[in-house]
């Protein structure tokens, strides 16, 4: 069974453009679309690192090796970065 966004792809790019812009604020954005900050500043983070693309929704779950699950959890107990730094530095789909 495929996965879809509760947000269409074109809302996504729109809001984030409206927010990068200074149109609105991140808050008013949030309410307009139905999401929360979190989720709204995650959208934003990927679309700084991988551009519109980093927004699409998947079709299927992204499998992380061990190796990169070690790299990623031995970084953040060294305190190399934040939960989202690391999710970036490593690709993680989500820093959860």
């Amino acid at each position: 069974m495929s996965r879809k966004s509760k947000i269409d792809f074109e809302t996504k790019i729109k809001s984030i453009e409206m927010y990068l812009n200074g149109e609105k604020g991140p808050m008013a954005i949030c309410e307009m679309i139905g999401v929360g900050k979190t989720i709204f500043y995650e959208w934003i983070h990927k679309y700084k690192k991988y551009g519109a693309e980093g927004l699409k929704s998947s079709s299927k779950n992204t499998f992380y090796s061990n190796e990169v699950k070690m790299l990623a959890i031995n970084d953040y107990i060294s305190g190399k970065g934040s939960l989202e730094d690391i999710a970036l530095k490593y690709n993680l789909s989500s820093r959860r």
